[in-house]
């Protein structure tokens, strides 16, 4: 796969009126001309007892570097994450109106923005902005819209072209999720600094919320986020990625995340990160047994032929339940992006090292690595390439985590959190046909309905293939034999 020519250009921190370094921005970023964004690296070798000697328990304990090391060492000194400077906390006003909706948007507003942000000569204005909606706006994705500006006495660094993302002005989920979900993605664009965070992401230079109200009865919360455009992805989750060298770069990338975080305390720059432990906003031991009895049979009503072996283990599995979750929520946590599938992966030379960068992170949490590994690689690659490949990803995985400073994580317990994990997914996948689908398979619409339309045509083909993908992984894995294993004590501890 050729490489792309990437085309983008920086803002850069200055100290004389221009942005300030919380606001450092790579906008209207790279255009991807062909399909091989990322570099070409098919000639990249396999990890092998080259790269890594494992001992009897399948410990790491050596390591001989290669041409794709993703940081310097430099970087893996495992610093404290630290504020931007200008750091203005979530909730606090940001100096100028938060606006609700895409369409809020205007030329004043916009150039009150820049001004405050140093992109425009003191006499300089946004003089016009194009809106293009992306979505309806309505439901848990809220609003959200590519904007594109023209400028009068713009200076260099001045973005001319981002995405704008705000939550709905409506919608069913009840608030306090709302909050959560948009309050956590917005956390994480605006309290770190992208360089501590360990995991590329678009650049941010307006984020901001307003969560209280002069008028009580309005009880919507109001996020606004301004990011950095992404390219075109080159891969979806119906398509799946079969190409090597991406779902290394992935793997990686996972792997020097899960390292930076690996068994950090929940408190400052992270204190409003979900965490097990937490009520009532944490994945919870209770929660996961209700989803489990209440939501699978739902699963099996919805997608009855993808899952129709998954479900014959149903009783096996309501009597190992609370095995399971005590396995799940064991210790050691990271940080884990909490929604890793290819429509949130792009890749692209320009984006420093690694060559990719991930949005949506309102799933961020503290949990098991495994987790962010399960939901990559057990529903984003086709079965028959997964099989081929897997013990390859996990080693470069592991050999990340090592890099990384990891230490009494074997590849073994890399292995044993995957296969965990991959139920966890099912479980995602269980709960939404239990809060969304299986009403709309009653009422024969959405992706049920004789006719669908375009959209729900293309969610259902999304769903078949990410259903066929965790099915087979979760009987590759031989989760059922996990679980006897575990009832006679010969599995897992």
């Amino acid at each position: 796969m050729p490489a792309a020519q990437p085309n983008s250009f920086f803002v850069t921190a200055t100290t004389d009126g221009g942005p300030e370094t919380d606001d450092v921005l790579e906008v209207a970023a790279a255009k991807v001309v062909d399909d091989g964004a990322g570099g070409s690296q098919d000639d990249e070798p396999a990890v092998d007892a080259a790269d890594v000697t494992l001992d009897a328990r399948g410990m790491a304990t050596g390591w001989t570097p290669g041409r794709h090391s993703l940081v310097s060492e430099a970087k893996r000194e495992g610093k404290p994450a630290s504020r931007p400077e200008g750091f203005v906390p979530i909730g606090k006003s940001p100096g100028v109106r938060v606006p609700r909706v895409v369409k809020d948007i205007t030329e004043e507003w916009l150039t009150a923005v820049y001004q405050m942000k140093g992109y425009l000569e003191p006499d300089g204005k946004v003089s016009k902005v194009h809106l293009k909606p992306l979505g309806d706006g309505l439901g848990v994705m809220g609003d959200l819209a590519l904007v594109d500006v023209e400028l009068e006495g713009a200076r260099p660094a001045a973005p001319k072209s981002f995405v704008a993302k705000f939550s709905p002005v409506e919608s069913s989920t009840p608030i306090v999720f709302l909050k959560n979900i948009f309050g956590t993605e917005s956390h994480w664009y605006n309290d770190l600094v992208e360089e501590d965070q360990g995991l590329g992401r678009p650049a941010a230079f307006f984020i901001a919320a307003k969560l209280q109200h002069k008028r009580f009865w309005v009880r919507m919360p109001v996020f606004c986020m301004l990011v950095e455009k992404m390219p075109p992805p080159l891969y979806s989750r119906t398509s799946g990625c079969d190409h090597l060298p991406h779902l290394k770069q992935v793997m990686r990338a996972l792997g020097f995340f899960h390292a930076r975080w690996w068994g950090k305390e929940k408190r400052p720059p992270l204190e409003w990160v979900n965490h097990p432990r937490d009520l009532p906003f944490g994945l919870s031991k209770d929660l996961i047994r209700w989803v489990c009895k209440l939501c699978l049979p739902a699963l099996g009503r919805c997608f009855p032929e993808a899952f129709e072996p998954i479900l014959a283990w149903k009783p096996l599995l309501l009597k190992r339940l609370k095995w399971y979750t005590d396995q799940v929520f064991k210790p050691p946590y990271t940080l884990c992006h909490g929604d890793v599938h290819l429509d949130n992966i792009f890749f692209n030379d320009s984006f420093g090292e690694n060559g990719l960068k991930l949005i949506d992170f309102g799933n961020i949490q503290f949990g098991q690595a495994g987790f962010d590994v399960a939901y990559f690689v057990g529903t984003n690659i086709p079965p028959e390439t997964r099989r081929k490949h897997e013990e390859e990803l996990m080693a470069t995985y592991h050999l990340e985590l090592v890099r990384g400073g990891v230490t009494g994580y074997s590849i073994d317990d890399v292995w044993r959190d995957y296969k965990l994990n991959v139920f966890r997914v099912l479980i995602n996948i269980a709960f939404v046909c239990w809060s969304d689908f299986d009403k709309k398979r009653k009422k024969k619409v959405g992706i049920f309905a004789e006719k669908p339309t375009e959209s729900d045509a293309k969610l259902k083909e999304t769903y078949d293939a990410v259903n066929s993908r965790c099915a087979a992984a979760l009987i590759d894995a031989k989760f059922d034999e996990l679980l006897r294993n575990a009832e006679t004590g010969g599995c897992c501890g």
